[in-house]
């Protein structure tokens, strides 16, 4: 439902940007209540960039990636087959998570175990 609400937040976005005419648009009542400047602050990457980010750190092949997004920051949550290898990725995670402002949390599971790399 998160990564909705930041799809949705980009369409808004660009759509006002492209066309200076367009006065309002509605297409979702967002849960979270906003912030003053809110409107003007970098929108956080969608899945694309989330999922080459994490490529290019290391972490890939893994079973699955859900994306929440709160006050333009990301929490993910990736899990991973008991037999995948995944040696270094809690380390990975972390750096990234210490590394990338817009990542708040990254929680890495697999049916056996839970770690989670947190600021």
């Amino acid at each position: 439902m998160s990564e909705g609400h930041q799809i949705n937040e980009w369409a808004l976005r660009t759509i006002k940007d492209k066309y200076s005419d367009v006065a309002d648009i509605t297409l979702h009542i967002d849960h979270e209540h906003d912030l003053p400047g809110d409107q003007h602050q970098p929108l956080a990457p969608l899945r694309p960039a989330i999922e080459s980010l994490l490529f290019e750190r290391g972490i890939r092949d893994y079973q699955s990636l859900i994306i929440h997004y709160r006050k333009q920051r990301t929490i993910l949550e990736l899990s991973c087959l008991p037999e995948q290898a995944t040696d270094g990725w809690l380390e990975q995670c972390n750096a990234i998570v210490s590394d990338v402002p817009w990542i708040e949390t990254i929680t890495l599971s697999t049916i056996d175990s839970t770690s989670t790399a947190q600021q």
